[in-house]
């Protein structure tokens, strides 16, 4: 399965809206784990999660 539309870290997605640009959208889908992209989910750090 694969989700219908991309999620981004809450990070990204606030750079994105106070920044008013995709670029942080962008960076982080080229930046993110190939096994985690595959689903749509654009993470790149996965071993300081909380």
């Amino acid at each position: 399965m694969k989700l219908s539309k991309p999620v981004y870290p809450e990070g990204v997605i606030i750079s994105s809206k106070v920044l008013k640009t995709d670029l942080p959208l962008k960076k982080a889908e080229e930046n993110a784990i190939p096994e985690f992209k595959h689903f749509n989910i654009m993470e790149n750090e996965v071993r300081n999660v909380i």
